[in-house]
């Protein structure tokens, strides 16, 4: 159910949700828009991950605030006891690693940086200019005791460029983000302290405009574990405030000026009781309290049994009701847009909700066999999606909307003697309502049903790889139906009478589009392959890894977005062979 619709733009959708109602934590603070420009990079280096908790539905009560999905990062601490770092190049992008301790066997840090060069490059080794560049800086200092580890944490990302090359908008975003956390344990007893600021800038830019969007956090939590019997607790609380404040003067007839600043208070409970020894329930509430609107309860269940004993397969399942009061939108009749605005909920007394379900089955079978299957079903309410309107011009004006999600997920894995094989495929329907005074008009009903441009309805994975000693090679296929988007019947020129009659002779009107109705159309289907071959070299005192692969290798023209205006269409990546070269000392 995890959705990305291009590798530009920086855009996940999972099962059903938008972008910004995914949680991205980052040593338990909050990044808002995790991606880069060019989506197949992180801004979290994949060697400083320590774990990462993923759930794209019915995540726990510890997490509030977020209606679709959530991913939960720790990063590593740097090296105690010895200096070390890296160094790599490629045709995408270069960074650098340095670790080590500040206090031998207490103290440490680490710090690494990235940035792009594609911009570049690209004329020389790709059939087109690509013009955007990203970078990220990661920092963080620990300090690590018998009983208790504190932390404390830098990121900084910053991403710039354009969708199409020939357009004159530039997009924007910047990400900044610091935090502390202290953990303590003693006896049975967990405690964990943190606190965070978080802050994003985004804009777009045009010759003759700027549109901007900014959004800061500040966040402090207490959370408190332990056990009482056998039965597990988890209890915290928390207090937020954010800063909204966004400018979209000259968008027609929608939000334009506004600066927010709302605060909430909240608190969760989790118990974690074993009915059996093969059964355990997981029940959870989450209170959140915003100034202006009363106290939400979400409960929330989860229950995980083994019917046939350890190894012999589990049964999970999760259930909840989870809503989000900040909400980011951008305009949704077009999936590839990345400007967002964060706005509080702008109906008086309606707040976006989901409803989530989701039952699987996983288990390993011989030793070297893995398969999971997952159901899942998502009630989305009072979801707020932008209006249609014909004419030739962004609009913010909302509307609310209706939503079921449903699908499965399944994937099977296999690894022995080197080899690794993965073979995954999702089926995901998003259906969504919405009543909005004109559909009556151009539809004959002022309700109308429709698929968003993000409803991919199936989605395919396929992996291969196999490791000799310091040799690896390795291949990846991607599958993906068409996604939805709205055809156009025509255009003409609307004629306003406002101000007295018009000369029809010497002055145009108004361009406006003739659509259809919503997302009735679909773009032709995604597929990829891209391939990579990679051996590792010992120096004296270093070690040398040489990586040779290619994107895209059949040279497969991806659609990634198309202008109904301009008539104009921009494709993924085309065939892009690269080396890369990374140092470690």
């Amino acid at each position: 159910g995890v959705i990305s619709l291009g590798n530009r733009g920086g855009q996940v959708f999972i099962r059903g949700g938008t972008p910004s109602e995914n949680m991205v934590l980052v040593d338990g603070a909050l990044v808002y828009k995790p991606f880069h420009i060019l989506s197949f990079f992180s801004p979290f280096p994949d060697n400083l991950v320590a774990s990462a908790d993923f759930y794209p539905g019915g995540f726990g009560a510890e997490y509030s605030g977020r209606l679709s999905s959530v991913l939960d990062i720790e990063m590593k601490h740097g090296d105690r006891f010895k200096y070390s770092g890296s160094g790599s190049i490629s045709p995408f992008m270069g960074g650098v690693l340095v670790q080590g301790p500040v206090k031998k066997g207490q103290k440490s840090f680490i710090f690494s940086s990235k940035t792009s060069v594609i911009d570049q490059t690209s004329q020389v080794y790709m059939s087109e200019d690509q013009p955007m560049n990203f970078g990220s800086q990661f920092l963080k200092f620990s300090n690590i005791t018998d009983n208790t580890q504190c932390s404390g944490m830098m990121l900084r990302t910053a991403d710039k460029g354009k969708v199409d090359t020939d357009s004159d908008e530039t997009v924007e975003w910047k990400n900044f983000v610091l935090s502390g956390k202290c953990e303590a344990v003693n006896n049975n007893l967990f405690v964990e302290f943190n606190s965070s600021i978080s802050n994003m800038q985004n804009t777009s830019v045009y010759t003759d405009r700027t549109y901007s969007s900014d959004i800061t956090q500040f966040y402090t939590s207490f959370k408190l574990s332990g056990y009482k019997g056998k039965t597990r607790f988890d209890f915290g609380m928390f207090w937020r405030v954010e800063w909204l404040e966004y400018d979209l003067s000259g968008r027609v007839n929608g939000l334009e000026n506004k600066v927010d600043d709302p605060m909430s208070t909240g608190a969760f409970i989790t118990l974690t009781m074993p009915i059996t020894d093969n059964l355990s329930i997981e029940p959870g509430l989450s209170l959140t309290r915003y100034v202006w609107y009363p106290v939400s309860f979400e409960p929330r269940v989860r229950i995980n049994w083994t019917p046939f004993g350890e190894g012999g397969g589990e049964l999970s399942g999760a259930a909840g009701i989870y809503r989000q009061m900040i909400l980011g939108f951008t305009d949704q009749r077009d999936a590839t847009g990345v400007f967002v605005t964060w706005t509080q909920s702008p109906f008086e007394d309606k707040v976006a909700e989901a409803r989530h379900a989701l039952l699987g089955w996983q288990q390993t079978v011989g030793g070297n066999f893995n398969y999971s299957v997952e159901v899942f079903y998502k009630k989305i309410y009072d979801s707020p999606i932008t209006v249609w309107n014909t004419v030739a011009k962004f609009t913010t004006d909302l509307a609310l909307a209706e939503g079921d999600v449903y699908g499965v997920d399944t994937k099977i894995d296999y690894t022995n003697n080197g080899w690794y094989g993965l073979l995954s495929y999702g089926y995901t329907k998003v259906e969504y309502s919405s009543s909005q005074d004109h559909f009556g008009v151009w539809f004959g009903n002022p309700v109308v049903s429709f698929n968003p441009a993000h409803d991919r309805r199936h989605q395919m994975n396929a992996l291969v790889s196999k490791t000799i000693k310091k040799f690896t090679a390795g291949a990846r296929w991607q599958y993906g139906s068409g996604i939805p988007f709205t055809q156009p019947l025509g255009f003409d020129e609307i004629v306003w009478f406002d101000n007295g009659l018009p000369d029809v002779r010497e002055e145009l009107g108004t361009t406006r589009m003739l659509i259809d109705k919503p997302f009735s159309g679909r773009f032709p289907a995604y597929h990829s392959l891209d391939v990579s071959v990679e051996q590792e070299f010992d120096l004296k005192g270093a070690d040398l890894a040489v990586k040779f692969g290619a994107l895209n290798v059949y040279n497969r023209a991806n659609i990634f977005y198309y202008d109904l205006y301009t008539q104009k269409r921009v494709d993924q990546l085309p065939f892009t062979a690269y080396i890369s070269l990374k140092l470690d000392v």
